[in-house]
């Protein structure tokens, strides 16, 4: 159990004891509170709907922490570098910046010749969105909403920890057809679909970015159990 899932279970229990505490000890106080949730219905629904979207927030903010996290752990024969924006949420550079790390470009830093070479970088985005079409923030859910890193596939086995034994006809598959993506098998299972499935997202945090999908393998290990990779240059086209 994560840290996250046991301080929302204790809030919700202490809410939940203190609630029932008031019905028993003032029932009559726990009635005048409940007339004057019903008596402004609009409020009280924008009230509502606030907290469900700032609990999503804190959810999604929260799993990229943590993966994050996880990824810079030191290893003892594979220490690897991140480098992201110091002044914006979330702290993504410029993809113009990838240029300097890409030995084939013409930009590539000189300094780093000899010492970077086609597997010893990526870069990703993230990307986040809902199958629900009518976009209703009220009645967003786990299973509904789904994350991912926008890659280059060339770079998954090389850079990404614990997926170096991913089929390599997987990658060609995610190369071949932008629109084809692979998922862990704990986000597959929430959203009741296995590979060969095609689905639509609708973009949370990128509007107006709505792309359609088609699964084509499972993420191994548990990682990446509720996370997905696509393809960056669907993303970015």
């Amino acid at each position: 159990m994560s840290l996250l899932t046991l301080v929302t279970l204790v809030f919700s229990v202490v809410v939940l004891i203190a609630a029932s505490i008031a019905l028993i000890l003032n029932p009559k106080l726990f009635l005048l509170i409940f007339k004057n949730l019903r008596r402004n219905a609009l409020r009280t629904s924008l009230t509502s709907i606030a907290i469900v979207v700032f609990a999503i927030m804190v959810s999604m903010i929260w799993a990229v922490v943590s993966f994050l996290d996880k990824t810079m752990e030191d290893q003892s024969q594979d220490i690897k570098l991140i480098v992201t924006e110091r002044w914006q949420l979330p702290s993504q550079m410029p993809m113009t910046y990838a240029d300097y790390l890409n030995p084939k470009h013409p930009s590539f830093l000189p300094e780093l010749k000899g010492l970077v070479g086609d597997d010893d970088y990526m870069t990703w985005s993230f990307y986040g969105g809902t199958t629900d079409s009518k976009m209703d923030m009220s009645k967003l859910t786990l299973e509904s909403m789904v994350f991912m890193f926008a890659m280059n596939p060339d770079h998954i086995k090389s850079m990404m920890e614990d997926l170096q034994d991913i089929p390599d006809e997987q990658v060609a598959k995610m190369k071949a057809d932008r629109r084809n993506v692979l998922f862990g098998k704990g986000r597959l299972e929430m959203m009741k679909m296995k590979p060969g499935d095609t689905f639509k997202l609708y973009s949370l945090n990128y509007k107006g970015i709505d792309l359609e999908f088609r699964i084509v393998g499972e993420l191994p290990g548990k990682r990446y159990d509720l996370m997905g990779i696509m393809n960056a240059d669907y993303f970015n086209e």
